[in-house]
């Protein structure tokens, strides 16, 4: 026999607990981790009115000082 799906010989559990077990982000318990500064980039966010025709950058890039600090956190 292949697979236990149809057989009354295994247990499944197919309960959701998602709500019981997953945390979410903004109730994690962050006392476990150390506070590690990042890098904002700035980003520029377009309207209605000017988002066509426009092709400048919308994400400005790290300078070569803020880049070599960011790749080389441990």
């Amino acid at each position: 026999m292949r697979g236990t799906d149809a057989s009354t010989a295994a247990v499944h559990n197919f309960d959701n607990r998602s709500d019981r077990y997953v945390i979410p982000h903004d109730e994690l318990f962050l006392g476990h981790f150390e506070f590690t500064p990042r890098n904002q980039r700035h980003i520029i966010t377009l309207g209605q009115a000017n988002c066509l025709g426009n092709f400048e950058e919308r994400l400005h890039a790290l300078t070569e000082k803020e880049a070599v600090a960011e790749g080389s956190v441990v």
